[in-house]
Parts: C-alpha cells; structure tokens; sequence
C-alpha cells in the first residue's frame, strides 16, 4: 500500500466516523422508545422525532416536513449523513430522500420494519404486545370507512393500499410518490452508497412482511423469492436494480425478534463500512465492485436461523456464519 493510499484510505475513515448518525423512530413510538432500543451510552447518534407527544400518528407528509426542517438547522449537513430508521420513519427517511432539499446529503439508509411497498392490511389488535400500538391501531381501523379528511389525520391510511396495478402505480398517492419516482428521485437514488432494509419474522406491524424488503421474501430462515424476482426489479423503480446490481442494496430477515439488537450492531458497522464508490466517470470500477461486495458479505450475513441477507453477492448465503 502507498502512502498517498494509505492517506486517502485514513481520510475515508475519518471522514465515515465524523459523518452524523441520525435514527427516525416509527409509528406509535418517541425518541424514548428508541434510546431504550439503541445502547443507553452510544452518544454517536442522534434521534429525530417525527411528531413528539402524538406518537407519530399526526399526517405522515407533516411528520417528512418537520424532520426536514430539523435536518436544515443542522451545521455542515451538507457534508453528508446516514439514517437508521424503525417503522414508518423509514418512509419518512425516503420522503426526506426524494422531497426535503437536504435529501440529497444523505448517504447510506437502513430501515427496519418499513412497510417499502405500503400495508395491504391493518395488523391486528391481538397481535400486540405493546398497549399504545394497540390502542392507535384500533382506533385506525375505526375510522377506516372515515371521511378523506378525517382519516389523512393519522400516518398509516397514507400508506395504506388497496390495489396495484402491472406499472407499479398504487391507491396511495402517498405510495406513487415515493415508490415511483420522479428524475430527481431517481439521481438521489443513484447517488446513495448504500441501503439496507431489515424484515422481521412473523412482524405484525407490516402486511405482507415482504413490503418491507421490496418483495424479496423469506420463510423459515431461508429466501423464497431474490430480488432479481421482484417485479420492482424487473421494472428498476427508483433505480433499485442499478443498486442491487452494484451491490449498494441489500435485504434481510431477522429471523428471531431477540437478535434485533445484534441487527442494530451490525447496522451500525455497514454505515462506519469503508466502500468505495463504483462509479468513475460513468462507467463502473468491477475492481470496488468486487472489494464492496466482499466487505459487505462479511458484515451482513448472519449466524444460521438467526438473520438472513439477499444481495448481489450473497445471494445464496443460507449456510453463512457470521464474523
């Protein structure tokens, strides 16, 4: 290694660590919610609430516009941040993405639990544990029959989907908007290094499960549907399939609901990663294509029955252990 590499390699390090971390909590959740989550002495994020006190059951493009204007108070944002997000905070993070003019800045994503592709039901009320959830979702389906303006007053019926069509194109506005894209989506898209979206096993909060991964799916600690499967990759909505193709998407499933915060852990890893970008000029570099790819099948694959990862590079990764 020379030196003016080993030089460019320590300012790519300096410059991932120095890069703010910031976490988006989700739906019926606060900041609260997410420090008992996080480790209680990680100081190297910050969270961001969508709509404090109302446990983010407000209008979802209200909670996208207050986490914009916070994010546009933000010193040298402009430098670049990462995003862990939980729940509906990550379609919050994607409004941010594609709409608030910060978006652009933002440069790796993790979501858990997202509903990506929207909700083609409301979970039910004897699936929760938690009370408050529980409470706001009933009160959701109560309204279900609701005027239009009575119910554009709580999140979920924005992402909420009766049908969609062959194009992709949803009953959700809100769903079109940020799933198909428009030429500015598209080039925030393509300038992310990385996203990375976790399903949960049996998860409650999202239907079908396999909204949360774009339509890769996962039974029983083994994938049944790639992505390359998908019709969203089959029709490269928001550029995915250039993504997955360059090894900057990646889906998984937390097979068991105790390994979240390992899950959390190796998030945090993927965002500290030092990838190289594999575009130079416009053609692609198969050299960082490879080297990324490595790199990321050693953080993102799980120990067996516990997480499962779908990429380009760790497609059929069932038998994979972990560092």
């Amino acid at each position: 290694m020379t030196m003016n590499q080993i030089l460019i390699t320590v300012f790519l390090i300096q410059q991932l660590l120095s890069r703010p971390l910031f976490v988006l909590h989700g739906f019926g959740e606060t900041c609260a919610d997410i420090k008992q989550l996080m480790d209680p002495h990680d100081s190297s994020y910050s969270c961001i609430t969508n709509n404090e006190g109302t446990r983010s059951t407000g209008q979802l493009s209200r909670q996208a516009i207050s986490v914009c204007e916070s994010l546009k108070k933000i010193k040298d944002i402009s430098k670049g941040f990462n995003v862990i997000a939980f729940g509906h905070g990550g379609l919050i993070a994607r409004t941010i993405l594609a709409e608030c003019p910060v978006g652009q800045y933002m440069k790796r994503l993790v979501t858990f639990s997202t509903p990506n592709l929207g909700l083609s039901d409301y979970p039910s009320s004897a699936d929760f544990g938690q009370f408050d959830k529980q409470k706001i979702f009933d009160k959701v389906k109560e309204l279900d029959a609701a005027a239009n303006s009575v119910r554009a007053l709580y999140a979920p019926f924005a992402y909420r989907y009766t049908s969609v069509d062959e194009n992709g194109k949803s009953s959700s506005s809100f769903l079109n908007r940020i799933n198909l894209g428009n030429p500015i989506t598209l080039v925030r898209y393509n300038n992310l290094e990385l996203m990375v979206n976790f399903a949960m096993n049996n998860d409650p909060t999202v239907i079908p499960e396999d909204s949360a991964t774009f339509g890769v799916t996962f039974r029983n600690g083994r994938i049944t549907r790639f992505f390359p499967e998908t019709e969203v990759y089959k029709r490269n909505q928001l550029g995915l399939k250039d993504m997955y193709e360059e090894n900057r998407l990646i889906n998984c499933s937390i097979i068991r609901k105790n390994r979240l915060k390992y899950a959390l852990f190796m998030a945090q890893n993927i965002l500290r990663a030092g990838l190289k970008s594999v575009r130079e000029n416009g053609k692609i570099d198969e050299k960082a294509l490879k080297n990324n790819g490595k790199m990321l099948k050693m953080l993102v694959v799980g120990a067996p029955n516990k997480i499962k990862c779908e990429g380009k590079m760790i497609q059929y990764s069932n038998a994979i252990r972990i560092i």
